[in-house]
């Protein structure tokens, strides 16, 4: 079934079932009181007993148990766990519980995994459940990105991007204006110019930090002309000259002490948050971090990612999701579940009201909006995020060898900082990356 031709209304099953029973937690890693144990689920249409699985802060963890103990009091027939699991451990036993056929019935999904789960037959498609009207409401980027070969198999929890922070107290102290959303990367290097200082031979302020992290580093490249992957995702096309003169831009940056070199930040400090960088090039999840980091040691706001020499911003973008799995024995009963999750209410509980990461959905960003202008902190401009999703974001799908490429990327980013022109690494990580991607065909 293609996206264009989903039925409007779907799975209405569990609407008005009442039937009292408990909801069991586990907290993972973070520590938590016990809590009753799970009841047996009682005989009826609908009953089922689903596990969740999460791999976030404690704090995300918390409110989504709220969530879900809302979804059981409307639901009593279905008995729900949640399990946080932190860190890489989650990876670990993903894979361990995918291989033994033990999967939990949901589970949290970042949207650069899911094509390769799709294709591992790890996730369920969503085709015979989800909505037109929810799809429309989702990102168009973010659709994108949860789906494979044409079916979507996610439902959004948070969606993020790019921006670029500033110290606006820096600036001010400096003389120099902030700069306006309509600005280049070479003007962007241009002011970062301005702020560098030493002590004697040791350098103890730079301009900038942009850090090399993939998905952002592929919106760079893509808005100074270049490609990482083909428009089907089949192989990289990372080499190329568009690409080589992007990263010899970005490199001779750390040559000429704008940005610093690899080792030069004090260990342990946020370049950013300490007063060490005037911009910093950083994730909307990073807000609410600047925000209790820096208290009033300085304003701060944030600004649109610059345009490359295409004339676009050509914004990356990633997300977290829900995931349904192909071990679930209640398929209908765990979607419901999602669907609960992912409802504009939920989502403006669990992100809007905490002006956290951005919703999966628009309609909740109305609300992130409201309260992020209400509060009254900073930044000030954090709308620029959302704006950038809507205006800038490009609509791709992360290929299903992206755990290769992102090995792979990390190894020949650090042969470049360590020196290796641009030119070689990209013609080595290229070919690393294809090599990988013909072994999953």
């Amino acid at each position: 079934m293609s996206l264009s031709t989903r039925s409007a209304t779907k799975r209405t099953f569990l609407r008005g079932v009442g039937v009292t029973v408990a909801l069991a937690t586990i907290c993972g890693l973070a520590a938590c009181s016990p809590g009753s144990e799970p009841e047996e689920a009682h005989a009826g249409d609908g009953a089922a007993n689903l596990q969740i699985w999460f791999n976030g802060a404690a704090e995300q963890a918390t409110l989504i148990q709220e969530s879900i103990d809302r979804f059981s009091e409307a639901n009593p027939q279905i008995t729900v766990e949640l399990l946080n699991i932190a860190g890489a451990d989650y990876y670990t036993k993903l894979k361990t519980a995918a291989v033994g056929n033990q999967l939990p019935d949901v589970f949290f999904a970042r949207t650069q995994e899911i094509p390769a789960n799709a294709a591992n037959k790890w996730q369920q498609s969503l085709e015979d459940y989800v909505s037109d009207a929810d799809v429309e409401d989702f990102w168009p980027a973010e659709v994108a990105q949860m789906s494979y070969e044409g079916e979507l198999y996610a439902l959004p929890y948070d969606f993020s991007n790019f921006a670029v922070y500033v110290n606006k107290t820096m600036f001010a102290d400096a003389g120099i204006e902030l700069p306006t959303e309509d600005w280049t990367w070479e003007e962007f290097f241009d002011i970062a110019a301005e702020f560098p200082q030493t002590d004697g031979s040791r350098q103890t302020r730079w301009g900038a930090f942009v850090p090399f992290t993939p998905w952002l580093m592929m919106g760079i490249l893509k808005a100074n002309g270049g490609e990482t992957f083909t428009e089907d995702g089949s192989r990289s096309v990372i080499n190329s000259p568009e690409n080589v003169e992007t990263f010899r831009f970005l490199l001779e940056q750390a040559e000429k002490g704008v940005t610093p070199q690899p080792g030069a930040l004090p260990q342990g400090m946020h370049p950013f948050n300490s007063g060490l960088v005037a911009m910093h090039v950083g994730g909307s999840w990073e807000a609410s971090i600047h925000r209790n980091a820096i208290g009033d040691e300085f304003e701060w706001d944030v600004i649109k990612l610059p345009k490359g020499s295409s004339g676009e911003r050509a914004v990356a973008t990633a997300g977290g999701a829900w995931a349904l799995s192909k071990d679930s024995e209640s398929p209908e009963q765990a979607f419901e579940l999602m669907r609960h999750l992912t409802s504009e209410d939920e989502l403006n509980f669990l992100m809007s009201e905490q002006v956290s990461g951005i919703p999966g959905r628009q309609s909740s960003t109305e609300r992130w909006r409201e309260v992020a202008g209400n509060a009254g902190l900073p930044p000030q401009n954090i709308s620029v995020f959302p704006d950038q999703m809507l205006e800038d974001a490009v609509k791709w799908s992360y290929p299903v060898y992206w755990d290769a490429f992102n090995t792979a990327w990390t190894n020949r980013v650090q042969s470049m900082t360590s020196g290796e022109d641009p030119a070689v690494a990209l013609a080595a990580l290229e070919e690393d990356v294809n090599a990988a991607a013909e072994k999953i065909k």
